[in-house]
């Protein structure tokens, strides 16, 4: 995925600029460049040693930019072009792309535009749902803690077993329900223990305003009591020791429901299982044997009420919600990333946003009418095509493989699928009736709802409806998926990176296209074939010549010291870092085919397309663990690997920018 624009990166309590007590290692480190500490113009007040990063400045961190004057674009590209954004803390393209997408559903939500399906989100939202009721009542009323705190789904669930290269990761996340099937298995135990603290007291007619379930002060207490043991815990524990880790194998595990729920996930005993520090304390209180179970039981039944309030209808989804507001509840509940305020909100914003939740094409139409472009969404066609077919002549001038490997980057080239921006079919999807509405519930509406689209799916009308993958198309992103060989570019992104001038769309969007693509041949899209399976289809020699530029590409990033003692993990940004040199070198074999081809308007539209606001801190996590690199390594590090970079500045050994060619690293 070429980035996630949505990801909180919110800073912890400890933060890099002011953490004394987590560093990623003393140990001093050999660089791998020819390069050491670039040469900057220092502002007043500050010394070479207030520069922290290594081997350019990191321009992301909030005050940084602020220590030093315009760089050269030798010496540091990436801060030399965005400069003056930087300092003014300016939005860049994506961001600016965010917004408009974001002050657009606004409008929407709101009744502020007009829109051709606008009678049905209040039709939708104006039914009861008094099957879902039940549906939920009888969830709730049925819960076994005991039973589900020992069964495989405890740790199934999304995103709570993350698999690792040499092992797995058991994480937790905010408690949630699945309201497709509506299923309290699919619960979330959470590490975020502040939704419900000291908000629930008995009323007259119930706790869930619909859901009938009933709860004495004694009760409440009881299991705000809890909720508080485990927030401290968990607040304290995970959020000041992120970075340090329990290594275990199955077999080892101190908690039993643990361990027998993995293996019969299928683990064996001998795997690895990490596990937070932070976490150990909230699975000694879970799994205490004098743990208060119908406590535990109550916080969850109020999660799941709570997270399947949209379900009640409008009537009860408001009653629901401002009850909870007026306990001082943050907010009322998110909507598609929108923060909904129950005291100044409008029925007929409540009405839409609950609608869009039931069925999300109602947005998807929404959005595509307001700031869909035909055009823009051909010029995205036309590129992949263009990218596809280069990617294509290039195979045959890579030189380090054999004619079985890159028979193999042909097929997955030929057989790979894409789509673009949205689907034309949600402009023509067939409109809600008013019978569709004289449903029992809207669960039963938005089931309804889905079986539509799956018909048309079987008769072949959305034959890229599947490639989106649950993703709306007013998303700022893309993404590639090796199990179907297929990538989408959403049209959100495509407002970030389009553009009149070739130089300019190809060193935009066509970098992200080509960034797409080329993950079909990272270390991770490599072991798959052009139908999606898992198998080898290289050249055994070329593989393992593949894996060494791997491991070539991991030194260099490893050797990327963000601040003094926090160094980037090559391993965890490779897969990245080789779709981003991928998509640079696509483009540019593309560029040699255009007369007179404007590199340096290339190279600065790609600096500005990965512009980002410097931000008061990135927290360890996202440094230590995501897999995306900062902004400025995305820009430098991959320029540094080309020729024309080289050649269009005219770069020299001792420039900050020049990387001798037998150091550098791109994959292909």
């Amino acid at each position: 995925m070429i980035c996630d624009m949505k990801k909180q990166l919110s800073v912890l309590f400890v933060s890099l600029l002011a953490c004394s007590s987590c560093t990623n290692s003393s140990t001093a480190r050999k660089s791998h460049f020819s390069f050491d500490l670039v040469k900057y113009e220092l502002q007043d007040g500050y010394t070479k040693e207030d520069l922290e990063g290594r081997p350019w400045i990191n321009s992301n961190i909030d005050g940084e930019i602020d220590k030093i004057k315009k760089p050269s674009l030798k010496e540091d590209f990436y801060a030399s072009i965005n400069y003056e954004r930087l300092v003014n803390r300016d939005l860049g393209p994506m961001d600016e792309a965010s917004q408009l997408v974001s002050d657009t559903l606004y409008d929407i939500r709101h009744g502020q535009v007009e829109t051709s399906n606008g009678d049905y989100y209040i039709g939708v939202a104006n039914k009861v749902g008094e099957g879902a009721v039940d549906v939920v009542r009888n969830i709730l009323e049925n819960i076994d803690v005991e039973s589900y705190l020992n069964s495989k789904e405890m740790f199934s669930t999304y995103l709570n077993l993350v698999a690792l290269s040499d092992g797995y990761e058991i994480e937790f996340k905010d408690g949630y329900t699945d309201s497709s099937d509506l299923g309290y298995q699919s619960i979330v135990m959470f590490s975020d223990y502040t939704s419900i603290k000291n908000k629930l007291k008995p009323t007259a007619n119930s706790v869930f305003s619909g859901f009938g379930v009933e709860m004495s002060d004694e009760q409440i207490n009881a299991m705000i009591d809890l909720e508080n043991e485990l927030e401290t815990k968990s607040y304290e524990g995970v959020y000041y020791n992120y970075t340090k880790y329990l290594d275990y194998i199955v077999a080892e595990l101190p908690w039993e429901p643990m361990k027998n729920s993995l293996i019969e996930l299928g683990l064996s005993l001998g795997d690895k299982i990490t596990i937070c520090k932070g976490y150990q304390d909230v699975l000694n209180t879970l799994y205490a044997e004098d743990i208060n179970q119908e406590s535990l039981k109550y916080s969850m039944m109020t999660r799941i009420g709570f997270d399947n309030r949209f379900m009640l209808g409008f009537e009860s989804y408001r009653s629901l919600n401002n009850y909870l507001t007026s306990l001082c509840y943050s907010t009322g509940g998110y909507l598609f990333y929108e923060e909904i305020n129950l005291s100044d909100a409008s029925d007929g914003a409540l009405k839409r946003s609950l609608a869009s939740l039931i069925c999300p094409v109602l947005m998807e139409q929404s959005y595509i009418e307001i700031l869909g472009s035909e055009k823009r969404k051909q010029i995205t066609i036309d590129l992949i095509d263009d990218i596809l077919k280069g990617y294509i002549e290039y195979a045959d001038e890579i030189s380090w493989i054999s004619d079985k490997t890159r028979k193999g980057i042909k097929a997955k080239l030929e057989n790979m699928r894409s789509a673009a921006c949205y689907l034309d079919q949600y402009k023509d999807f067939p409109e809600l009736k008013d019978d569709d509405l004289e449903v029992t519930s809207l669960y039963e509406l938005s089931m309804r709802y889905k079986n539509q689209v799956s018909s048309l799916i079987v008769e072949g009308k959305f034959s890229t409806y599947t490639l989106f993958d649950g993703m709306p198309s007013y998303e700022v992103n893309a993404f590639y998926s090796p199990l179907s060989n297929s990538f989408v570019i959403l049209d959100g992104i495509t407002l970030a990176a389009s553009t009149d001038s070739i130089e300019e769309l190809y060193g935009m969007l066509g970098t992200v296209i080509g960034h797409e693509i080329s993950h079909a041949f990272d270390s991770t899209g490599s072991q798959f074939d052009e139908h999606g399976n898992q198998h080898n289809w290289w050249d055994f020699g070329d593989y393992a010549r593949f894996n060494r530029r791997i491991n070539n590409l991991v030194t260099f990033y490893d050797n990327f010291q963000v601040l003094n003692g926090y160094y980037v993990d090559g391993n965890n940004v490779n897969g990245e870092v080789t779709a981003d040199m991928g998509g640079v070198k696509i483009m540019l074999e593309l560029a040699k085919k255009i007369d007179d081809f404007d590199y340096d308007l290339f190279f600065r539209s790609y600096a500005y397309l990965w512009y980002e606001q410097p931000m008061t801190g990135y927290s360890i996590q996202a440094m230590l663990r995501d897999e995306h690199p900062f902004p400025y390594m995305r820009v430098n590090a991959t320029l540094a690997q080309f020729d024309e970079f080289i050649e269009t500045y005219n770069l020299k050994p001792g420039d900050g920018m020049y990387i001798p060619k037998d150091e550098r690293v791109a994959i292909w």
